[in-house]
């Protein structure tokens, strides 16, 4: 990690820290998306951390941010944003002002000459930008939101899950791009890792600090072997989760956006999927192990628990489950000629060099 990232992790730290609170948190599921949080978001850089940093470390100051904000239950689309900055980067456009949310399998809306998107946070959004077939190629392009939301949802952490319109005749731009179609969820998943990461950190700190107060018995629960045990567990879920999601970033700033071949020497995907399979592990047995260290009391809507747990058991579905990512790999490596899984993994984790630089 460079200076500057330590730097841009200390921001996001000292923000989110200060700005998210269990009442703007509450707000939220409320009345939906704080616009002027999200503004002093964006005048900070921490929607598009990438533009402040150089090819090949732009992937991992994203995944710092996005750790951090899932760290504090950030009520923000913050991944939505950075995935939809970093696309437009690598297709060389340039992004209009405002929000540009993230448009999810677009398909075209019955004889009306618009296409439906799922979006995340897809009402808040003025700009949205898709990645979809074109002819024999694939196109990124940046559409101006036709009309708004068409219906609105949420997923169990009460974030928008909307589906929006988009005229696919007038993008404010577009480009070809050398990528798979699927390349926006495949990157939205990396960037759900990091989130599921920091989320879990907290849930730890929570069981952890509670463990060391509740007395039972006359004793402070953490001294009970069974708790200790427990606690153990969930500290060896919540670090393989970390290095992970970190290693699913580095492998995306070393080797570049998905190829066209899953797996090849140059795709990330692989490192993706991994990060999918370990953090949306963490995330089924993370929560569940903190919820029993708490007892009743983490359920009740006062506690801060539920702001966490809810968002890893949404965040852990999203862009494909645990097991969906599991299979893929497993696929992946029956059919590769190299020698068994640890052959696979241990020559994909040497190709990498430590800390953004390859060796």
């Amino acid at each position: 990690m460079t200076e500057n990232h330590r730097l841009l992790e200390e921001t996001s730290e000292r923000f989110f820290a200060r700005r998210v609170t269990p009442e703007v948190l509450l707000a939220f599921e409320g009345i939906g998306l704080d616009t002027r949080l999200r503004d002093e978001a964006q005048a900070l850089g921490l929607s598009r951390p990438g533009e402040s940093f150089a090819p090949g470390t732009s992937w991992q100051a994203a995944a710092l941010v996005l750790r951090v904000g899932g760290r504090h239950a950030a009520p923000l689309p913050l991944a939505e944003e950075i995935v939809a900055a970093q696309l437009a980067s690598a297709a060389g456009l340039v992004l209009p002002a405002g929000m540009v949310g993230l448009g999810l399998d677009c398909q075209p809306a019955a004889d009306s000459g618009l296409w439906s998107c799922a979006a995340p946070f897809g009402r808040n959004a003025e700009h949205i930008l898709v990645v979809r077939k074109e002819g024999d190629g694939v196109v990124v392009a940046i559409h101006p939101c036709a009309g708004g939301a068409v219906s609105t949802g949420a997923n169990v952490a009460e974030e928008p899950r909307d589906v929006v319109s988009i005229d696919p005749q007038a993008a404010f731009a577009q480009a070809s791009i050398d990528l798979p179609v699927d390349v926006a969820r495949t990157l939205l998943a990396a960037a759900r890792t990091s989130q599921m990461a920091g989320a879990l950190e907290t849930i730890l700190d929570l069981a952890v600090g509670y463990a060391r107060e509740r007395e039972q018995f006359g004793r402070k629960i953490g001294k009970f072997q069974a708790v200790q045990q427990q606690l153990a567990v969930l500290a060896g879920q919540v670090a393989a989760a970390g290095v992970a999601a970190a290693d699913a970033a580095r492998a995306l700033d070393q080797r570049g956006l998905p190829a066209m071949t899953f797996g090849s020497r140059e795709d990330p995907t692989v490192e993706i999927a991994m990060a999918k399979v370990v953090v949306g592990e963490a995330a089924e047995f993370g929560p569940r192990i903190a919820h029993q260290v708490l007892g009743a009391i983490g359920f009740t809507h006062e506690h801060r628990l539920h702001f966490f747990t809810r968002r890893l058991w949404a965040w852990r579905a999203e862009c494909g489950s645990a097991a969906t990512w599991a299979h893929r790999l497993g696929e992946f490596c029956l059919a590769a000629d190299s020698g068994g899984l640890w052959n696979i993994l241990t020559e994909r984790s040497a190709s990498l060099g430590p800390g953004g630089e390859s060796d």
